[in-house]
């Protein structure tokens, strides 16, 4: 594959061990009720996709201007979950004939001239597959989750990860790792086995500062046979068992354990013995947490009234473990009372010591730190513009080349905090009332950072962020790219007084790096401006004299002795001796001094009465500046009469 002339690999494609294909853990459906739920924040929104079209029916506003809204607001949400949701959200991971749970994001590498894009961890591509790394203990949790609570419908696990992963400024892997040990902690213990459950939008939207419990609030009877109202009991007691043994535990498939789908509760010491020489124990053990395990039910039905020995001889031998609770239990050489009784008391002292949680939210986040992630997405021009008002960020590239777009360079300027504040202290409704207030203050006048600020077309021109700053700011060049090239780049003062011409006038001009360029024709004693080259008799260029003067020159592409040339001596128009013409014998148009939006104003004041002047060209607005510029002046005349 090319990209921008180099050459670009997908190393999706090209290794035999890359991942041929993730399966996500939720349909498209009902991710959209996931994405709804966490803009309304609303425990109406059922996750019940055979619902989806009443629930977004009965969300959206009454006025079309507010469903309008609404509807504008949910797409950039969805947006921003989608790309939440494939970077910090687990999938099953294809991958050399085997498959796995993987948490990856979609990463570009740059190696000399090639170029690439490759998976890694999200959470740290230096720490690999790390038992200890914030990415495994991510992984681990999520997939914990989703094996307990695979339904659609029952996703509260994912909506509490989307619901915090989208109010986050900043993705930090210990804190999502935190955050998702809280909700474990807040369903099994406030909801599977507390004496008055919590409901998950509760414990979802509203618990989330640190708790503190007591044993005592649980109704252990819960975790009896037939009592467990949830797997996630047991998963959730297999990773706490796993922190506990993954670097002590000498057998090496503790460390690499996974979960998998086990749906199956097993009584280790067995209900209906096969074997004569097993006695029958009371219900108060058989049926006790400590003689019960998680496993798949598959084995569970091939070896369920088996003896422990048995089962330990069977289990013992396999690649991976089912359970860790279950690994326990086999390490006992005899199973019987006095065994369920200990491991009973350990697996519940081991759920007391985890009781607490101590994730507490790290505030609101600010205004300011919400449009300056959003707008990165929405519009990063008008955010840049904003920024802008409070002083120079540009990042140094190379020389005089700067840069406007690298928001994490930005994120740590102190420019950043004095927008921050701003915010905070003046309440600006959006951006563009920071922008139109900025722009009333002269001191800003006299800084080049006004034009970027004023007119949006000159940063969207760079398209990576890129221009040229030279003569302390009285010559910048727009670069479309990374490059400085005749065709890729755009002298600021004449790419603005080109684009003034399309808007007042519908008038479209052509500009280089160089200068700007008016194609005239001529017809019938008349001059008038062409945006073709066919018929072009004259070309007008107009251009930054290093940051000194505008200034101009005249040339012609017919004979000397036509009507179109002969007219110039007429409307004062001096040959020079390269067969250019200049207007009363100078190429000056204006000085450019310290103020900027001067020095803009003026430009375009001087081309258009050298055209007007010079050559006599009618320039008749177009009908929407009409309109503007009449309404501006009924709004003055009746501010006026007010006052008086």
């Amino acid at each position: 594959m090319y990209l921008n002339n180099k050459t670009v690999l997908n190393n999706a494609e090209e290794s035999d061990d890359s991942p041929d294909k993730f399966n996500s853990v939720v349909n498209f459906q009902n991710f959209l009720l996931h994405v709804l739920r966490v803009q309304t924040a609303k425990d109406e929104v059922a996750l019940d996709d055979k619902r989806l079209i009443d629930i977004f029916e009965k969300e959206l506003p009454a006025k079309e201007d507010a469903r309008v809204e609404f509807v504008k607001e949910f797409i950039y949400n969805l947006l921003k979950c989608k790309f939440l949701f494939d970077k910090y959200i687990i999938k099953r991971e294809f991958t050399a004939n085997t498959d796995r749970w993987s948490l990856k994001s979609l990463k570009w590498y740059s190696s000399g001239k090639k170029n690439g894009v490759k998976y890694t961890n999200t959470f740290g591509e230096e720490q690999n597959d790390s038992f200890d790394s914030d990415n495994r203990k991510v992984l681990m949790l999520l997939s914990m989750f989703h094996v307990s609570i695979p339904s659609m419908s029952y996703k509260y696990w994912l909506n509490a990860s989307l619901n915090y992963l989208f109010n986050q400024f900043e993705i930090d892997g210990k804190d999502y790792v935190t955050y998702l040990e809280h909700i474990a902690k807040s369903f099994v213990f406030d909801r599977y086995l507390a004496k008055q459950s919590s409901d998950y939008f509760e414990m979802v939207y509203e618990n989330l500062k640190p708790i503190q419990r007591k044993i005592d609030q649980l109704d252990l009877n819960k975790l009896r046979y037939g009592q467990i109202e949830n797997n996630l009991v047991f998963n959730f007691l297999d990773y706490l068992l796993w922190l506990q043994l993954k670097d002590t535990e000498k057998d090496s498939r503790v460390k690499a354990f996974e979960y998998t789908f086990r749906s199956s509760v097993e009584h280790y010491y067995p209900q209906t013995p096969i074997n004569n020489d097993v006695d029958i124990i009371e219900d108060a053990y058989l049926h006790s947490f400590g003689n019960l395990c998680l496993i798949s039910h598959e084995k569970n039905s091939r070896l369920n009234n088996h003896s422990p020995i048995a089962k330990k001889d069977h289990y013992g031998k396999s690649a991976t473990l089912d359970s860790l609770k279950q690994f326990l239990m086999m390490k006992n050489h005899h199973w019987s009372i006095k065994e369920i009784e200990a491991h009973n008391k350990t697996m519940i002292d081991l759920l007391g010591e985890n009781l607490n949680s101590d994730f507490k939210l790290n505030g609101e986040i600010s205004l300011a730190k919400k449009w300056f992630k959003e707008f990165q997405i929405k519009d990063r021009v008008l955010l840049v513009r904003a920024l802008m008002c409070f002083g120079d960020f540009a990042k140094p590239i190379n020389g005089d080349k700067y840069n406007l777009f690298d928001f994490d360079f930005i994120r740590e300027h102190e420019k950043f905090q004095k927008f921050e504040q701003y915010v905070v202290e003046k309440s600006p409704k959006n951006l563009s009332e920071i922008i139109n207030k900025h722009l009333t203050y002269e001191s800003l006048k006299t800084e080049d950072r006004y034009l970027f600020i004023k007119y949006s077309v000159a940063i969207e021109y760079c398209k990576d962020g890129n221009f040229l700053w030279l003569h302390d700011g009285s010559l910048i060049y727009l670069l479309e790219y990374g490059k400085r090239t005749i065709y890729q780049a755009k002298e600021l003062y004449t790419y603005l007084i080109q684009n003034h011409f399309l808007r007042v006038f519908s008038i479209k001009l052509y500009s280089d790096y160089d200068c700007l360029y008016i194609n005239i024709a001529y017809s019938n004693g008349e001059y008038f401006i062409t945006d073709t080259n066919t018929n072009t008799a004259l070309e007008v260029c107009i251009w930054n004299n290093d940051g000194l003067t505008i200034d101009h020159c005249l040339k012609t592409f017919v004979n000397g002795n036509s009507n179109a040339v002969k007219l110039l001596e007429e409307y004062r128009w001096d040959k020079n001796n390269d067969g250019s013409f200049e207007r009363f014998g100078n190429s000056k148009l204006i000085n450019l001094g310290n103020n900027y939006e001067e020095n803009l104003s003026n430009s375009i004041e001087a081309v258009v009465k050298l055209l007007k002047n010079g050559l006599r060209i009618k320039l008749p607005m177009n009908k929407v500046v009409q309109i503007e510029q009449a309404t501006q002046n009924r709004i003055v005349q009746l501010f006026r009469e007010q006052i008086i």
